[in-house]
């Protein structure tokens, strides 16, 4: 467990409206075409998922890495527990949570080891 306090969805990317009551976009914050409610098409939804959505931020990472840990190399299995996916520059560094680019397949050995300190 990191410690990081866990926001809701609901709170980080609010539902929008502008001044007549028309539905934005919760990612973009455009108008929302009918009969659509959320998101004004399937980029923005993609994008959210990207930053909400771990289990499916670990799946491009892992197949990003091709399934070998940046640090030592070794292939991970691609099964529970079978990896990790490192912050580059940890959050309590002022690493980006959520930015692809300071994210990296390790195994839980490398991971574990390297614990919240930059590399």
């Amino acid at each position: 467990m990191s410690g990081r306090e866990k926001i809701p969805n609901w709170e980080r990317f609010p539902y929008r409206k502008d001044e007549h009551g028309n539905n934005l976009c919760r990612w973009c914050g455009k108008p929302v075409p009918p009969p659509k409610q959320t998101f004004c098409g399937p980029r923005c939804v993609r994008d959210f998922k990207m930053v909400t959505d771990w289990q499916r931020v670990r799946r491009v990472i892992y197949e990003r890495d091709g399934g070998i840990c940046m640090k030592c190399g070794k292939e991970v299995p691609n099964k529970k527990g079978g990896y990790h996916v490192d912050h580059i520059v940890p959050i309590s560094e002022g690493g980006a949570e959520w930015d692809l680019n300071n994210l990296e397949l390790s195994c839980p050995e490398c991971n574990l080891k390297k614990g919240a300190k930059i590399e």
